[in-house]
């Protein structure tokens, strides 16, 4: 089953989380300055239950991405507190420089992005998930947060995460999508392929 958002700039997009649909539908509702609203119009208490699946990155320079806040049901999935933590020690070392320069794309172009994220645990257990994430200016009014619904798919067998946490995660597709200033022409999907650091079979 797929989900839709209720504005028509983001009517081709599909969602297979209800809760990405809720979070783009609110993103698209807050004032922006050049097409980026503020972290101090974002209200928690008209988002209930999705709050929980809640992601804050905080861009800080290219080797170094912060979680700065992370909801209950991703430290549920991360089988540990994640915030605080560098987002980049979770990606392989050959994908680290494309994940900073996708990631950074999203406030500095700026653009919202959809992804596809293969998680691995340490017993070997793989779990989809479908994660977006669009700008967020800070107090300052600096465009360097980005806020995210991170959810996780089609998730059946019984996990206890303090004892089988994530090592890895690595994405499986991306999409950017267009908030008002285009679509970057960089896709990391593409490059890795095209670079042969990845290959297609992948």
């Amino acid at each position: 089953m797929t989900h839709t958002a209720k504005s028509g700039a983001f009517a081709a997009l599909k969602f297979r989380s209800r809760k990405s649909v809720e979070f783009l539908d609110y993103w698209d509702t807050l004032p922006k300055l050049d097409g980026i609203p503020s972290r101090r119009d974002f209200d928690p208490c008209e988002q209930g239950p999705v709050l929980s699946s809640y992601v804050i990155h905080e861009l800080i320079s290219p080797e170094f991405i912060r979680v700065r806040l992370a909801g209950t049901n991703i430290r549920e999935q991360y089988g540990f507190e994640t915030t605080g933590h560098n987002y980049l020690d979770f990606v392989d070392e050959w994908r680290r420089e494309t994940a900073s320069r996708s990631l950074f794309l999203i406030c500095e172009h700026p653009c919202g992005l959809l992804a596809s994220l293969r998680s691995e645990t340490r017993s070997g257990r793989i779990m989809a998930n479908e994660s977006i994430g669009l700008p967020m200016r800070d107090n300052s009014g600096a465009a360097k947060l980005i806020y995210y619904q991170s959810n996780l798919i089609d998730v059946e067998e019984f996990r206890e995460p303090s004892e089988d946490e994530i090592l890895k995660i690595d994405v499986v597709d991306e999409t950017y999508f267009d908030i008002g200033a285009g679509i970057p022409s960089f896709n990391q999907i593409e490059y890795l392929e095209r670079t042969g650091m990845r290959p297609k079979s992948r």
